[in-house]
């Protein structure tokens, strides 16, 4: 989870506010770091069911709280149901720049 925010406190910042938060519903689902999301993710959620735990994004995910709106409910069970046996996404290289580069090249190198 990330957080963006830019105000007017002084002479030199825009007189408006943008506040956005990034939110990545799988890695929130995993509840342990590991990696993937398993039936131990369930289990910080099922052991926490009911309560309210730390509003601090780095701590209430692993406390169950998975879409982090204040509670341990089946809100959250859903989140990590849509998810379950899945692993936490990694970027991978897209291939079409490579090719833009290739296509770059050979144009470059017919104009010559």
């Amino acid at each position: 989870m990330n957080s963006v925010d830019i105000s007017g406190e002084d002479f030199f910042s825009p007189l408006a506010t943008i506040t956005a938060t990034l939110f990545d519903p799988v890695a929130a689902a995993d509840a342990n770091g590991d990696g993937v999301i398993d039936g131990l993710d369930y289990h910080a959620w099922a052991g926490r069911f009911g309560e309210t735990p730390d509003r601090d994004p780095a701590v209430a995910a692993t406390h169950g709280d998975f879409n982090l709106d204040g509670r341990v409910d089946g809100l959250d069970y859903l989140q990590w149901a849509q998810v379950f046996g899945g692993a936490t996404p990694r970027s991978v290289p897209e291939p079409s720049c490579c090719w833009l580069l290739v296509a770059a090249a050979v144009l470059f190198v017919g104009v010559r």
